[in-house]
């Protein structure tokens, strides 16, 4: 399944499950409480590993690719 399809069907999820809450009144119920948890730590530190290891594999292709452009 591609990427796009993936993120097409999350977001008509999440746009179905405000549609219901809406209908059910959930929305207002609590206007102080955050619309969902914060992170805790351990998803936060993975997502900082996640884009690092990302910029990692980049920076080793870009350097791969300026070799083979400077022989």
């Amino acid at each position: 399944m591609s990427l796009a399809v993936l993120a097409a069907l999350i977001q008509a999820r999440g746009i179905k499950g405000l549609r219901q809450r809406a209908r059910l009144g959930e929305a207002d119920a609590n206007p102080t409480r955050p619309a969902r948890p914060p992170l805790p730590w351990t998803t936060t530190f993975a997502m900082i590993l996640g884009a690092l290891w990302a910029l990692s594999g980049l920076h080793f292709v870009m350097r791969m690719v300026w070799e083979d452009w400077r022989r």
